[in-house]
């Protein structure tokens, strides 16, 4: 082969001071919900809140969360802007808010925490530039070229024998729409620190019972259960304790 890849070292811990909801945001240059998610847990491991369960207040029996802020005053863990952001947002009317009380009013407090976080990770040096910012560049370019070249098709083939001109850009468009998903680019310390996250799942995912056992601790369990939600591990990683 002209290249060789060097297998991904194995990582006990995940990369210094990178946090659940930054590390989401690194994988696939997207902000989603269960990063906001992880992060949630992340802030309960930390101290900055708890969760309880709760019975479900429409009284049909199942379950339902609260988040119960702890006051941190004097605190030595900083919370990040978007963090920052998201603690308000949560705790906007009080103390103590049930999840289901959240659907009817949270969208718009997240879609301002997952902006916060493309700022984070954006100021961290890990993407050339805002990962949403450049998905949204791309498709205006490439909304744009489709209606001039629809526009151009029309006159073209009405005018002259040369619709099909106008046509090849109204396709140019298309391709620039597809492939505005993968326009973001990280940065070499971006790629860096992503190579170390994946090290770290590796540990997520091939750690024993023994193994963790032994490191028990430590909380290793609470502290890294964030990370494996961001990796989709985290069901193997409740099953091995």
């Amino acid at each position: 082969p002209l290249f060789r890849r060097d297998p991904v070292a194995v990582q006990f811990h995940p990369p210094e001071g990178l946090r659940p909801g930054q590390l989401g945001t690194l994988l696939d240059e997207r902000a989603h919900v269960v990063d906001v998610t992880a992060t949630i847990l992340d802030l309960a491991v930390r101290g900055h809140l708890r969760i309880e369960e709760s019975d479900d207040p429409a009284g049909r029996g199942g379950r339902d969360w609260r988040l119960v802020r702890t006051r941190t005053e004097g605190s030595d863990d900083e919370l990040l802007p978007y963090e920052t952001a998201l603690v308000d947002a949560l705790f906007d009317d009080g103390d103590e808010v049930s999840l289901s009380s959240l659907r009817q009013h949270f969208r718009e407090d997240l879609v301002r925490v997952q902006k916060l976080l493309y700022q984070d990770v954006t100021g961290h040096g890990w993407f050339r530039g805002d990962p949403s910012s450049v998905r949204t560049g791309w498709q205006l370019r490439g909304g744009l070229v489709v209606l001039l070249g629809g526009a151009a098709t029309v006159a073209l083939a009405r005018w002259t024998s040369f619709g099909l001109v106008g046509l090849a850009a109204v396709l140019s468009g298309i391709v620039l729409l597809v492939l505005a998903s993968w326009m973001p680019a990280r940065t070499a310390a971006g790629t860096a620190v992503l190579a170390q996250a994946r090290g770290f799942r590796l540990y997520l995912e091939t750690a024993e019972a023994e193994q963790l056992r032994q490191e028990e601790a430590g909380d290793v369990f609470s502290r890294y259960l964030p990370y494996a939600v961001i990796f989709g591990v985290a069901r193997r990683w409740v099953g091995v304790f």
